[in-house]
């Protein structure tokens, strides 16, 4: 019996390929097509502001208290 399996497994593969492909329905949430041009875009940009960019620091400690985000003198407009 042991013999025979590995003669039946190699037919099986061998026939496979007459199987056609089966495209998946769709699951669940579908990109829109605004997000699918996002995602051909060959540059885009994030930018990510947060309490370290005004305390300075690479990695948060939650020490900060709310009261230091200041934005006052933000610019966004000159970093385009």
């Amino acid at each position: 019996m042991l013999m025979r399996f590995p003669i039946i497994l190699a037919l099986l593969i061998s026939l496979s390929w007459l199987a056609p492909a089966q495209t998946p329905a769709p699951y669940d949430a579908i990109p829109s097509a605004r997000q699918l041009a996002w995602h051909k875009m060959k540059f885009y940009a994030f930018v990510h502001v947060n309490m370290n960019t005004f305390t300075n620091e690479e990695w948060g400690h939650s020490t900060v208290k709310p009261d230091d985000f200041d934005p006052t003198q933000l610019e966004c407009r000159q970093w385009a």
